[in-house]
């Protein structure tokens, strides 16, 4: 029988208790879904890939709800009897309402001032439109500002200014 792997009981430390909550339910019940595979078959058998699957399991990332409908689909499947399947999917059907309160959820870095709780609008949070500066320099794809005065504004600055201004960038 294949390896199940194991899965840490904490979430990451940014998740919100929404978050948390839901990763800990999804914990929980990753288990039912396609049984004795490992997380990589899992997440294949979920046409994810397997890192994707542990973002949502430790609460980093948050699954579309058609995900938790598939998993309870496969979860199904494994079960023989039909009583078990109706607890399962009562089971699987309680994880919508804790994944709707992880996205409607502030995230931590943006402290109260962040639109990532947009209604309607279904995202990863890395996705999201947040409007605090702290969170647009965690982009990776978005574009820095360039300032083509920036080296004659350094050199200007006294050399403590420079050396504080300068660690300031680093912290970003």
């Amino acid at each position: 029988m294949p390896s199940l792997g194991s899965i840490s009981t904490t979430c990451a430390p940014e998740a919100t208790q929404e978050v948390q909550a839901f990763a800990k339910a999804l914990k929980l019940l990753i288990h039912h879904v396609r049984p004795g595979d490992t997380m990589a078959q899992k997440a294949k058998a979920l046409h994810v890939s397997p890192p994707l699957l542990s973002h949502w399991l430790n609460g980093r990332r948050l699954p579309r709800t058609a995900v938790i409908e598939e998993m309870s689909g496969l979860a199904a499947e494994g079960v023989a009897d039909g009583g078990d399947a109706a607890v399962l999917a009562r089971e699987f059907a309680a994880l919508k309402p804790l994944l709707q309160a992880a996205r409607k959820s502030t995230c931590r870095r943006c402290a109260g001032r962040c639109t990532c709780d947009e209604a309607g609008v279904e995202r990863d949070r890395r996705n999201s439109s947040c409007s605090t500066s702290a969170d647009k320099g965690d982009r990776r794809n978005s574009a820095a500002p360039t300032n083509s005065n920036l080296p004659a504004h350094l050199a200007a600055m006294a050399e403590a200014d420079r050396v504080a201004h300068l660690l300031g960038l680093g912290r970003h």
